[in-house]
């Protein structure tokens, strides 16, 4: 039925109501948006509604990775050698869609990241700033997610993990500045001193 309304040429929003996720590969290239509504409960239509017809930015970020084909769920913090296809039935990873994903009606631009620190003490702490900026027409909340990757480790480690986020809201045009301190505790596998990776992620 989807496909067949895709077919039609109008244009269609395909609205994800939903506990757990469904694979729906073959109907999101014919979808201009999709809204990933989850299980809203009773007042859930009049919010769907808001957010269809513009009346409210949305500003949410996938919680989980959106697996793209049966069988085939990985988390986000999978390890690197794991995207690779193996060739042996085991999948690469793929996902439809990644942790974190998510759009809103308006765009944001990182910049001006520093650190406090290129190594970090045993009892020490790296403080990381960076500048979002709102280039849109509309104010709108973006989810600043900071991920850690071990170079050196004695055991595999994930490719990337969450350690720091946080919301900010800011009108159109305008700027804001996050702020995040990742202390000894956040390095688990690493050295004494080190010079740990980064990653500041917007949308995919």
């Amino acid at each position: 039925m989807a496909r067949a309304i895709e077919a039609t040429g109008k244009p269609v929003v395909l609205v994800l109501v939903e506990g757990r996720p469904r694979i729906i590969n073959g109907i999101t290239e014919g979808a201009q948006a999709i809204l990933m509504a989850y299980n809203p409960s009773n007042e859930g239509g009049t919010a769907i509604a808001d957010v269809l017809f513009g009346d409210y930015n949305p500003g949410g970020k996938l919680p989980f990775t959106y697996p793209k084909t049966p069988n085939s769920y990985l988390t986000y913090d999978h390890k690197l050698f794991e995207t690779q296809e193996t060739g042996f039935g085991n999948s690469s990873f793929g996902p439809q869609f990644e942790f974190g994903s998510g759009l809103s009606y308006t765009t944001f631009k990182y910049s001006d990241l520093k650190l406090s620190s290129k190594d970090l003490p045993a009892n020490g702490q790296v403080n990381v700033n960076v500048t979002v900026t709102n280039n849109g027409q509309r104010a709108g909340n973006e989810t600043v997610i900071v991920y850690l990757r071990d170079e050196v480790a004695t055991l595999t480690p994930a490719g990337k993990r969450v350690k720091r986020f946080r919301q900010d809201l800011s009108g159109a045009q305008q700027e804001s500045h996050s702020s995040f301190t990742l202390k000894r505790d956040d390095f688990p596998s690493s050295p004494v001193t080190t010079s740990p990776r980064l990653s500041l992620e917007t949308s995919p």
